[in-house]
């Protein structure tokens, strides 16, 4: 039916060289023309509009976002000379247009929680005025996506975990979207990212706690009473372990934090063998406890 309309659509929209001629002169001086509005937009806006609402499920506000779009694209290939005034004549010129703006949009949208841009930005604003709609549609549509995604690339994680991940993310990406720090295009992906960064910054946070255990072992601290590892504890762990020379610190974070085997990082030191490094190993944990225990005082 829709392209019936571009069809008897034909002989309404000739442009003569003349007035294309005109067209791109207005253009080029005034940035602006008239007579394109009146030759060409005037012809054609309402049969486009109509297609794509048809065609595509747009609300006349996305049609007209999207056929403003191509409009200015128009104009810069009669600037440019890339459009002829062949294809301006012909019907199935602006039927391949309004196909490719409807398929563009269905790409687009895909990896932007089912939003257009146009959309998006009004929500965007409504957001930032107190309406949650926004923030709930990422949680919504994209949740369960984003929790499959991450048991995939973390198959031996815990379920609770990664939902945790997400749900933070949420917070996180609703905060930079008032913020302004987070623009339309591929945000699907940023979400699942951010989701991603939360996770491995959980796994890093229990890495810690167990550099932590290797502190504060009942047999080893006897002096210091730890009743539960908390956040203070976290940071002191982290400065002593950078206060540490250089081969201490690799030497112990790929052994305690990475868990690799130190008769796998042997020759990697430079040792002979696995005394050399056990001993390495026992001398860098005894300078890392001092480290800790003088942070822990203060």
């Amino acid at each position: 039916m829709a392209t019936n309309q571009f069809t008897s659509n034909q002989y309404n929209n000739m442009v003569s060289y003349e007035i294309m001629e005109r067209i791109k002169d207005e253009l080029i001086n005034e940035r602006h023309s008239k007579l394109f509005s009146m030759h060409i937009v005037t012809n054609q806006i309402g049969v486009l509009k109509s297609y794509m609402m048809y065609n595509a499920t747009l609300t006349e506000n996305e049609a007209e976002y999207l056929i403003d779009i191509l409009f200015q694209s128009v104009q810069d290939g009669i600037v440019s000379a890339k459009i002829t005034l062949a294809e301006i004549n012909a019907p199935d010129y602006w039927l391949k247009c309004a196909e490719q703006l409807i398929e563009n949009h269905e790409k687009i949208t895909k990896g932007n929680f089912e939003l257009s841009k146009y959309v998006f930005e009004q929500m965007l604003s409504e957001l930032r005025q107190g309406n949650e709609q926004l923030f709930e549609r990422t949680f919504v549509l994209h949740y369960e996506k984003c929790v499959t995604w991450l048991q995939r690339e973390y198959p031996k994680a815990n379920i609770d975990d990664l939902v945790d991940a997400t749900i933070d993310a949420n917070i996180e990406f609703r905060r930079k979207l008032i913020e302004g720090k987070i623009k339309y295009g591929n945000m699907e992906f940023l979400f699942t990212l951010m989701a991603k960064q939360h996770y491995q910054r959980m796994l890093q946070k229990q890495k810690i706690f167990t550099l932590v255990d290797y502190y504060t072992h009942p047999i080893i601290v006897a002096d210091i009473d730890y009743p539960e590892i908390d956040d203070q504890m976290i940071i002191n762990a982290e400065k002593a372990l950078q206060e540490l020379c250089e081969q201490c610190r690799t030497l112990l974070t790929k052994y305690i934090i990475e868990g690799r085997r130190l008769v796998d990082m042997i020759k990697e030191f430079g040792y002979k063998d696995k005394n050399g490094i056990n001993k390495r190993k026992y001398d860098c944990l005894q300078k890392l406890r001092q480290h800790f225990y003088a942070l822990a005082k203060n």
